[in-house]
């Protein structure tokens, strides 16, 4: 893309112009700290953009990119959790997304009913601190362990028996990110 997003500490949801560097467009997401921020790999018919902002009081908030007005735009607002939503993450098709964070519980969103649903707890009581999507698993960093849940997240394949497996590494020292590689395989 030609743009770079930034979220900061004061909420502030910043678009600049990825060569120049120069600021397009700013807008206060409505949140008082940004944790994370997500773009739905959609656009619409004109271009514009969605970007889903995590923040600190149990909120996200969607934010539409106008990109004809170089404009950002507060849009929906999710309340999910009781503490910080410290992570975020969308599904390839940008019809769900997850957030968690301090209360250590995934928090789904599905975008075309607006269902939100918590999902089972999570084997360690401990914050969520990262969340990524990877082709059929949700993985969760929480301090020492990786938790994977798969079944249920694949398009057209609901699967309500589906559980969170945990891997449990104490060499992992309070995780903070993961990514996944492209072949997007998790075992």
């Amino acid at each position: 893309g030609r743009s770079v997003l930034i979220g900061d500490i004061a909420g502030e949801l910043t678009c600049l112009d990825r060569s120049s560097g120069l600021k397009l467009a700013q807008i206060n997401a409505g949140v008082e700290t940004i944790h994370d921020l997500e773009i739905l790999p959609q656009l619409d018919a004109l271009g514009n953009g969605t970007i889903f902002v995590a923040g600190d009081d149990g909120r996200v908030n969607s934010v539409r990119w106008n990109v004809a007005e170089r404009k950002l735009v507060l849009s929906d607002r999710f309340r999910l959790g009781t503490g910080a939503m410290l992570s975020l993450a969308v599904d390839a098709e940008g019809t769900r997304f997850w957030s968690a964070g301090d209360d250590s519980r995934v928090y789904e969103i599905d975008l075309l009913s607006g269902e939100k649903t918590a999902l089972p707890e999570l084997p360690a009581n401990r914050r969520v601190r990262d969340l990524e999507f990877s082709r059929t698993t949700l993985l969760a960093a929480q301090s020492y362990s990786l938790v994977g849940r798969t079944g249920d997240h694949a398009p057209n394949h609901p699967d309500e028996t589906a559980q969170w497996v945990l891997k449990l590494n104490r060499d992992m020292k309070d995780v903070r990110d993961i990514e996944v590689t492209d072949d997007g395989e998790w075992t």
